[in-house]
């Protein structure tokens, strides 16, 4: 992978990789070139980079919800159980009484 990040140090290289040139028209347009395409692959990584990041933090985003859905479910399934005993109770209570 190319160190992205370093572009002002690519641009020396450029200029070597193209000095054979004379005219300078041709030679500036090729350096134009180069940085071009640099801004190009550029892109494509920091693009990448994003996708990877959303997909990561999606897939946590993800797992969290599944949990806080399992969390409420045991919570209103305590819920139910706890309703069932106090109405257990009452019932208890009322034949108890009758």
């Amino acid at each position: 992978m190319r160190s992205y990040y370093k572009m002002p140090q690519n641009i020396p290289d450029f200029k070597t990789k193209h000095n054979y040139l004379d005219d300078k028209g041709l030679y500036w347009d090729k350096i134009k070139m180069e940085v071009r395409g640099f801004c190009v692959q550029y892109t494509k990584w920091k693009n990448r980079e994003r996708r990877n990041t959303e997909k990561k933090l999606q897939a946590q985003i993800d797992h969290l919800m599944n949990l806080l859905k399992m969390e409420q479910s045991k919570e209103s399934i305590l819920k139910l159980y706890r309703r069932r005993i106090s109405n257990k109770r009452r019932n208890n209570k009322q034949n108890t009484l009758a």
